[in-house]
């Protein structure tokens, strides 16, 4: 036994209608039931999509019914057409179909047999009729047994003109063909026949002008109703003429405002250009008053390199103190000892080459530099100075490390800068910075912020 919650009504019927399906042996719905299944379900459409197009409404609830039986358009088309429109009909005419299927339940229709039951094959050619005032006065007929289903369908292919007066005329045929061979005894019948067939004529004959009088009075009410339906759509039409009216003077307004507004926004373009150009003149005026500026701090600069260089040529020149020995060690696997006399010699030369120079002569001695000791390629130590994130190398180096060894051999102690030699460099193959002035264009090693004994120490670090 299955149980089902939360179950949306379109769901509910469509397990309904399997589980109907699963039992139709034990009792099946009746076309009756199953036309007022499908008006319930077309009164909840028409009220869910009030206000939206017929066609709307109709495409909806064919879906629905579809959903619910599991049924495709062209099942729905070809098997339950006549329920689809016996259960779109006006309130009227639904009220006399459903007197008909009443009286099919009771056995009030004319002709009916005990087990006959209300099918859509009397229904078949109900569309046909046009007029809701004849398929109601059919209807009527029908449910109170005025004409068999028979006469019923017969009237309905005739578009719901009267045809009972060809249905006597067959029967009255019918029974003289009869007659022609019978006994004599039987001829005296035929004069109440006759009365009878002349009283039914005059009885359907009053209902054939009640039925008028009522269509009459239905045209009557029709005519009313769309003259009342004239004047309403008359006095809509003042109305909305009247708001386009309005619409239009509203328009107008608008339209004058956008052209003032465009107005407006033109003169403030031509204002804004106008700034632009002031604007455009004044960056010119600054970059050339900073280019000015540029060129006069420049010059104010060589000109204090110079002075400064005059200075300290002149005080060179007065000063004859020598300069200082400096020893300087270098820890290594080999002999120290030779490395050491080796800077000795070189110092003693450069004195005297100092004491040969005439004092007379002038050097250019540069500001201090920042100046680096770094590892170049295959192992080679040169002086560098360094300007931000480049290096200027020096022509030859300090010296080479090979097998976990630095060899130190330089002919002297001055290293020429080589100023085409400008590279990027990697922090990681720096072995100390220090500070000194350029000789010319020479390094001085043994006039530098750091002496060549902790120069040594610094490379050896380094190596290990």
């Amino acid at each position: 036994m299955d149980i089902y919650t939360n179950l949306t009504e379109a769901q509910a019927l469509s397990l309904s209608y399997k589980h109907n399906e699963l039992h139709e042996n034990s009792q099946e719905l009746s076309f009756s039931e199953k036309v007022v299944f499908f008006r319930t379900s077309f009164l909840k459409n028409k009220e869910k999509h009030a206000g939206k197009p017929q066609k709307h409404i109709s495409m909806r609830w064919r879906s629905e019914i579809g959903a619910i039986l599991n049924k495709s358009k062209m099942d729905l088309k070809n098997s339950y057409k006549v329920h689809f429109s016996l259960a779109a009909y006006d309130e009227d005419v639904w009220n006399s179909i459903t007197d008909v299927f009443h009286a099919f339940e009771n056995h009030e229709i004319k002709g009916q047999k005990k087990t006959e039951k209300c099918t859509q094959y009397c229904f078949a050619n109900f569309s046909k009729v046009k007029v809701n005032s004849e398929k109601i006065m059919l209807l009527k007929k029908l449910s109170t047994g005025k004409i068999t289903p028979e006469e019923f369908r017969s009237s309905c292919l005739s578009g719901g003109k009267n045809n009972e007066k060809t249905t006597v005329s067959q029967a009255t045929k019918r029974k003289s063909q009869q007659n022609i061979g019978s006994k004599p005894d039987e001829v005296n019948v035929e004069v109440p026949l006759n009365n009878s067939k002349s009283e039914k004529r005059t009885e359907t004959n009053k209902d054939d002008n009640d039925d008028l009088k009522e269509k009459m009075e239905d045209l009557g009410k029709q005519l009313k109703d769309t003259n009342r339906e004239l004047e309403n759509s008359k006095q809509k039409i003042k109305q909305l003429s009247k708001q386009l009216q309005e619409m239009e003077k509203e328009t107008q307004l608008k339209d004058a405002q956008l052209e003032n507004k465009d107005k407006q926004i033109k003169k403030l373009k031509k204002k804004i250009i106008e700034i632009m150009d002031v604007m455009q003149r004044m960056k010119a005026l600054d970059n050339k008053s900073k280019t000015k500026i540029d060129e006069l701090q420049k010059s104010l600069k060589e000109e204090k390199d110079r002075c400064q260089l005059a200075e300290e040529a002149a005080a060179r020149a007065r000063t004859t103190e020598k300069a200082p020995v400096v020893e300087h060690s270098l820890k290594r696997k080999s002999d120290t000892s030779q490395t050491e006399d080796i800077v000795q010699k070189k110092m003693k030369r450069q004195e005297s080459v100092q004491d040969k120079q005439p004092s007379g002569s002038s050097v250019i001695i540069t500001e201090e530099k920042d100046l680096v000791l770094v590892e170049y390629t295959k192992g080679k130590i040169y002086f560098a100075i360094k300007d931000g994130d480049f290096l200027t190398y020096c022509q030859r180096p300090v010296g080479v490390i090979r097998d976990g060894h630095f060899t130190h051999a330089p002919q002297k102690l001055s290293f020429t800068v080589n100023e085409k030699d400008r590279q990027s460099f990697d922090e990681k193959y720096i072995i100390c910075s220090m500070k000194g002035k350029l000789v010319g264009k020479c390094i001085k090693a043994d006039q530098l912020s750091i002496s060549i004994e902790n120069q040594m120490k610094a490379i050896h670090k380094y190596i290990n």
